[in-house]
């Protein structure tokens, strides 16, 4: 696995949003773009997963299926929100502007310290999902958009 932070993860973090996200949205002007002044730095309180373009509604299995049959690299991202705002003792594992690069099998060992909302998607920008900390009918709420 490689974690890449700077201008790297800049980069793979804007392209996403650019690929998957309506930055047109009111959404995503109110709660993304304008971010917010935290005790550990510049923060938004959304989630992109609240404005991906054209979103399906999938169940993890199939989610997790995707990523399983994926041969190219995946790369993992999550919301960059303040540990004012989560309540979860320990849960950064990783940088917060990080973006993670990894296979299955290093994803399937990672996926318990990743943050509950998070997004994997491939190098070439195809397709993403979002998993994410909501539940439906007592199944997590799972997203899956194509570019």
């Amino acid at each position: 696995m490689k974690v890449y932070e700077g201008k790297i993860a800049d980069d793979y973090r804007n392209k996403f949003v650019q690929s998957f996200v309506n930055c047109e949205s009111a959404y995503f002007k109110d709660h993304i773009q304008i971010l917010q002044e935290f005790a550990d730095g510049d923060c938004y309180v959304g989630y992109l997963w609240d404005c991906l373009k054209n979103p399906i509604v999938d169940s993890e299995e199939n989610v997790l299926k995707r990523i399983e049959t994926t041969k190219e690299p995946l790369l993992v991202i999550w919301d960059i929100h303040s540990c004012d705002q989560i309540f979860i003792p320990n849960y950064w594992k990783y940088p917060k502007h990080a973006v993670l690069e990894m296979n299955y099998e290093e994803y399937v060992r990672v996926q318990p310290s990743l943050p509950e909302d998070h997004y994997v998607f491939t190098a070439e920008y195809k397709w993403a999902v979002a998993l994410t900390h909501e539940e439906v009918d007592f199944k997590r709420w799972c997203l899956f958009v194509e570019a």
